[in-house]
């Protein structure tokens, strides 16, 4: 959910982006994603978090889509094939996200062109990487962290996007890393792991 200048935004399960008024609750508008009828399909849909940076509302999807929209209007600003359902993270107008896959995404927010990719799960042997799927990503000043679903964290060079060093932090789902006061914290059963 976004809240800003009297303006709540939020995305629902069929794919589509509301804006209401934050006070009277009217409809200001909305922007629907899918063109799908059949609900079964609609179930299936999974969406990222909502990011708003300047003028601009960005998220994705497991449908191999990745938005930017207009705060004010709901007006498809661009689209790029990306399959993506986790937050991206977005600095100096440069997107950073991540595919289902495990390929990091380097997007020009104003335009959406891709500026390079690269692979994450390059330390992964093949048959183990359709298992895993990315939880989180979040940016240092010279480093990107990526929490994984089987308990690994991969941190890349934030210039070149290469894989750097893969630890294994738990033999269960992680959370997503959060930066606090120069610091790396990950969240696991029970505790909290702090990353130096």
């Amino acid at each position: 959910i976004i809240i800003q200048n009297k303006k709540v935004i939020f995305n629902n399960s069929i794919g589509e982006i509301t804006a209401l008024d934050a006070n009277k609750g009217f409809l200001l508008w909305q922007t629907p994603t899918q063109n799908n009828l059949i609900y079964a399909e609609s179930a299936s849909l999974i969406t990222s978090d909502l990011v708003l940076e300047k003028d601009s509302i960005f998220f994705s999807n497991n449908r191999n889509e990745f938005y930017s929209t207009n705060k004010d209007n709901g007006f498809l600003n661009w689209k790029q094939k990306i399959n993506s359902n986790i937050r991206p993270v977005i600095t100096n107008d440069i997107i950073f996200t991540v595919s289902n896959e495990g390929l990091l995404y380097f997007i020009d927010s104003l335009d959406g062109n891709i500026i390079k990719s690269n692979n994450l799960l390059t330390n992964f042997k093949d048959k183990h990487r359709q298992f895993i799927k990315p939880i989180g990503i979040a940016l240092g000043s010279d480093k990107i962290f990526l929490s994984l679903n089987n308990g690994m964290l991969v941190v890349a060079n934030i210039q070149t996007g290469e894989t750097i060093n893969t630890f294994k932090l738990d033999g269960n789902q992680i959370s997503k890393p959060f930066i606090f006061d120069k610091r790396l914290y990950i969240i696991k059963d029970n505790s909290i792991i702090e990353y130096k």
